[in-house]
């Protein structure tokens, strides 16, 4: 996974995105970053895993590609 950064610089106009996402393991089915200061976890799961899980997430959308993901705010 590449890890997204972007320097902004003192004078940010409104709107503007700031990113940072920290190296995460080769195991992990999430990662997370913050988006302006904020914690957010994206999580995903293949269709096979998504059929094993006993509680899946309400708010998880399938996407066309054939995998679940759900963003989450910590």
């Amino acid at each position: 996974m590449n890890i997204a950064r972007t320097r902004v610089s003192s004078s940010r106009r409104p709107g503007q995105i700031r990113l940072f996402c920290p190296v995460m393991g080769p195991e992990s089915h999430s990662a997370m970053w913050r988006v302006n200061g904020y914690p957010l976890r994206l999580t995903v799961w293949t269709d096979a895993e998504w059929s094993g899980l006993v509680n899946p997430p309400d708010d998880a959308q399938q996407l066309d590609c054939g995998i679940w993901c759900t963003l989450t705010a910590d």
